[in-house]
């Protein structure tokens, strides 16, 4: 499956020739829906979407997922607030959050990774 988005990219991804992101596992994308599937496409197959109010230890049991794709700032709560709740769940797998052009990514990264995940956590910004 390919995702498009700006560099730079985490070492668990592979960048196309064309600069989309290939993701190589099985991931569950939380409240962004067309992030895979713009304009009504047949997401990928290992694309899981949920809503974050689906996001639970059984769901999380059942999809087994490898890489948590979320938006920065979310429908309902934002990543920090999710990523509290995976850590609480105990999930130990990577998350990528995708959100707009930021002054000082670094500086939201390293707040988000303070949550819990650490170096399993990437933030890309447009």
């Amino acid at each position: 499956m390919t995702l498009r988005l700006p560099a730079p990219y985490p070492n668990w991804v592979n960048r196309s020739a064309n600069d989309n992101i290939v993701l190589q596992t099985n991931t569950v994308a939380i409240d962004c829906p067309r992030l895979f599937a713009p304009a009504g496409q047949v997401p990928p197959r290992r694309v899981s979407h949920i809503g974050v109010g689906d996001l639970t230890a059984a769901t999380l049991a059942r999809l087994a997922p490898a890489t948590i794709v979320m938006p920065l700032f979310g429908q309902a709560r934002d990543a920090l607030e999710v990523i509290q709740h995976l850590e609480r769940l105990g999930y130990r797998g990577r998350i990528l959050v995708i959100g707009p052009a930021l002054p000082d990514r670094t500086i939201v990264q390293d707040e988000l990774r303070a949550a819990g995940p650490q170096g399993r956590l990437t933030l890309l910004s447009a």
